[in-house]
């Protein structure tokens, strides 16, 4: 049966592409110490924000767009830390900052954007982070690749203060 999606893999991916200068990154807006990579994964666009400390990618986070939900854009992240930078808090950081990236980037597009995890029940560090900052109350479900279990979380923002 097939796993689901590791976003450790996407980070692994990214450490060897920076280090190997096929990448280039560029600061952020309303968080200059991250990064942010635009691109294109075999046909899906795709943002990726970083955590880098000189050439060491500490933590990503990893947007990419999803079937719109009520309406309104949808991004589906994925997000990993570095086993040498976990339980500092990293990911939480990671996964707030870029999303205000995004809100910032989005405020002459559109309005509201949601964004959606899909977590395995069994990873637990990742059910306690979206939990905090996307939705206390997932939908539980089955992945549609792998068919294993899943916490679905979605929350809407607004582009708007």
């Amino acid at each position: 049966m097939p796993e689901l999606v590791d976003p450790t893999d996407s980070l692994n991916s990214f450490q060897h592409a920076l280090s190997n200068s096929l990448i280039r990154l560029s600061p952020c807006v309303v968080h200059p110490e991250m990064k942010v990579l635009m691109d294109d994964a075999d046909g899906t666009p795709r943002i990726t924000y970083a955590f880098v400390q000189g050439d060491i990618v500490k933590g990503v986070a990893i947007y990419v767009p999803a079937d719109p939900y009520e309406g309104k854009p949808c991004f589906g992240v994925g997000y990993a830390v570095a086993d040498k930078f976990k339980r500092q808090g990293i990911a939480t950081k990671l996964l707030k900052a870029s999303i205000e990236e995004m809100q910032y980037g989005f405020r002459n597009s559109c309005n509201e954007f949601y964004v959606e995890a899909i977590v395995g029940v069994d990873n637990q560090a990742s059910n306690i982070l979206a939990s905090e900052v996307l939705s206390a109350t997932p939908k539980p479900g089955k992945d549609s690749h792998s068919g294993k279990p899943i916490n679905q979380y979605m929350k809407l923002f607004s582009t708007t203060k």
